[in-house]
């Protein structure tokens, strides 16, 4: 595939596009926002994402680029990307709380809810389907387009550091949040954008984000980012001790422990070969040499 002749190569470019698929974006979302039901969250989420989406699809029309190469390709293989992610996402967030229980940072106990296996396998379905649109809607937002092509401007690295940091102050705002959560909010955006940056697909990303936060509100009843999003019947997770250690308030993601597990991940996901799947096209932040 030869290279567009209409692409940013300069800062100055990056910032115009930038402006402009965060302009469509708004105004894509705003227009179908008309259609929705206020205060649904999983719609908005999902009309963010999509309208995202669309953004990024015809800025990359605009510079001769296929729709494929904003990661988010549609074949066999993406189900089973996002499966693993989300298996990766859960691992990850189970290790964090299996330490920070070890240190005695979290614990269980016990609540009104009587346990039953229908009950909780029900708000397990139910959180799970929830936690999906706020997920891949953030994936889409900041390492689909805006990563992409941040990345073929300023290179991997820095669009890697640039969309995590971002990734973390949008979560400023959020109940509880302290130095320590939005540190671990930004190591998570390290670790979902090296997978973006290592396999060209969002969908590795997308589950790992969702298996996260599942993990952490439903497997761990505990808050996610500050947020209460799910109650799992029978038992609640108790933060216990100082907040720099067991997060607080915020959760998990404002502990030392859970910094330093994601971060790991973020290493060692950066430290692998990057994957090409034969028949896809390259991603945007790959030139072409052929």
């Amino acid at each position: 595939m030869s290279a567009p002749l209409r692409e940013p190569t300069t800062v100055r470019g990056l910032l115009a596009r930038t402006v402009g698929f965060l302009a469509l974006t708004l105004a894509i979302a705003a227009a179908g926002g008309f259609l929705l039901p206020a205060g649904d969250l999983i719609a908005q989420s999902a009309a963010l994402g999509a309208a995202a989406l669309l953004a990024g699809w015809a800025l990359l029309h605009m510079d001769g680029w296929p729709a494929d190469a904003l990661g988010l390709p549609l074949d066999r293989r993406a189900g089973l990307e996002g499966l693993v992610g989300g298996l990766g996402g859960i691992g990850v967030a189970g290790t964090a709380m299996g330490v920070m229980a070890l240190a005695g940072a979290l614990e269980w106990s016990g609540d009104a809810t009587p346990w039953s296996f229908g009950a909780w396998a029900a708000e397990g379905f139910r959180s799970l389907v929830w936690l999906g649109a706020p997920a891949a809607s953030e994936e889409v937002l900041l390492r689909g387009y805006l990563l992409a092509v941040s990345a073929r401007v300023l290179g991997a690295a820095a669009a890697l550091w640039i969309t995590a940091v971002v990734f973390g102050l949008l979560h400023g705002a959020n109940p509880e949040v302290g130095p320590v959560g939005l540190a671990g909010v930004t190591a998570a955006g390290l670790a979902l954008g090296a997978l973006v940056l290592k396999t060209g697909s969002l969908w590795p990303a997308i589950g790992a984000h969702w298996g996260w936060n599942w993990a952490l509100a439903f497997l761990g009843d505990v808050p996610v980012s500050g947020l209460d999003v799910a109650d799992a019947p029978g038992f609640d997770g108790v933060a216990r001790g100082a907040d720099w250690l067991s997060g607080g308030a915020f959760g998990v993601e404002a502990s030392v422990i859970a910094v330093a597990a994601l971060a790991a991940a973020a290493v060692w996901v950066w430290r692998r070969e990057p994957s090409r799947v034969e028949g896809r096209s390259a991603p945007l932040w790959i030139h072409e040499t052929t």
